[in-house]
């Protein structure tokens, strides 16, 4: 029995998530008839990779995944290690690229992009996983990794307590969202569901209050690294103050530190809290189990008509520097390819 390489298996789940994204079908790859056990390590709580895993196996019997799952923080914390071990998984997701890059830990994936049809992305959806040598700036050099489901972070809210407080559509301005929290709190209403355990949930509220005071530009160039960039910004302090704000208010759960992001999203399907600082991965969540209960709008900005940003990535795959070749000739042709 042989373990199929890392790009091979990557190569697996870029078919499919090309497949998805362009409504057109690939050329399906050729995994021969041997035996394939593919050692995966996905994060929980995301299921496409494991949907994608299950179909491929459907469609050539004999490749399984044994796949196992881990936290975001875990995921942090133990992707060195992982990678720099000989049984590395064959392909994993990865939370963090810049010191994986600076230490060799990751295939440089720029011989395989005309192949594999990555051209075909939008160049701006790419941006976020090139890395220059030596692991900065990011936003540019080479590509390192690969994405599925790209999403997009903004404000949930539940439907049955904003019609409590007469709103009826989605703030169009900062000053707005400050107003409809301000009714909530009076009503007796938490504003605020937020998590902020182990992976600084108040980072999401904090993010999108600098996405409404200033430009995005400056954020990307200290995010990606980049020489003389800042995040010590006259808007980052007023999006700080603004954040310290909401908490004096106590709009924010009062144990907050102590609730864990599984935790804020059962309480607040529960019934807990207005608004939800989160990404836009959790609207499947919400269709299945409190369909129609629940909205998402992007944070607003500071003033009306002016400009929205939000964070956004997707769910970030990469191949370890030292992965075999073994089938690269037969399978790197088929990719991106049209049926």
């Amino acid at each position: 029995m042989r373990k199929v390489s890392r790009i091979e298996r990557l190569g697996v789940m870029t078919v499919s998530a090309l497949a998805l994204m362009s409504g057109s079908a690939l050329a399906a790859p050729s995994c021969g008839t041997d035996t394939v056990v593919l050692n995966s390590y996905f994060e929980t709580g995301f299921p496409l990779p494991t949907r994608l895993a299950e179909e491929f196996t459907k469609q050539f019997p004999n490749v399984t995944f044994d796949i196992k799952e881990d936290q975001f923080a875990n995921l942090l914390e133990n992707s060195p290690r992982i990678l720099s071990e000989g049984d590395a998984p064959d392909l994993i997701r990865l939370p963090t690229m810049s010191d994986l890059v600076a230490n060799d830990l990751l295939l440089n994936l720029d011989p395989y992009f005309e192949a594999f049809g990555w051209s075909a992305f939008p160049a701006g959806q790419l941006v976020q996983l090139r890395v220059e040598d030596g692991g900065r700036p990011r936003g540019a050099g080479s590509l390192y990794a690969m994405g599925l489901n790209y999403s997009m972070t903004g404000v949930f809210y539940n439907k049955e307590l904003a019609a409590q407080i007469g709103m009826d559509s989605a703030p169009q301005t900062l000053a707005e969202l400050d107003a409809a929290m301000a009714k909530a709190k009076d009503a007796g209403i938490l504003p605020i569901m937020q998590w902020n355990k182990g992976t600084a949930g108040f980072a999401f509220p904090l993010q999108n209050l600098m996405g409404s005071y200033g430009p995005p530009e400056p954020i990307n160039d200290w995010i990606f690294q980049k020489d003389g960039a800042t995040i010590d910004t006259a808007d980052n302090l007023k999006a700080a103050e603004h954040l310290g704000d909401w908490i004096e208010a106590g709009y924010f759960p009062s144990d907050a530190n102590a609730i864990e992001y599984f935790q804020m999203m059962s309480r607040y399907m529960g019934g807990e809290g207005l608004f939800m600082f989160n990404g836009d991965w959790e609207s499947g969540n919400f269709d299945s189990n409190a369909a129609g209960k629940f909205g998402f709008f992007v944070m607003p900005p500071l003033e009306e008509g002016g400009r929205h940003a939000s964070m956004s990535a997707p769910l970030t795959f990469g191949i370890g520097a030292n992965a075999k070749k073994y089938g690269l000739r037969r399978f790197l042709p088929q990719l991106g390819c049209d049926q």
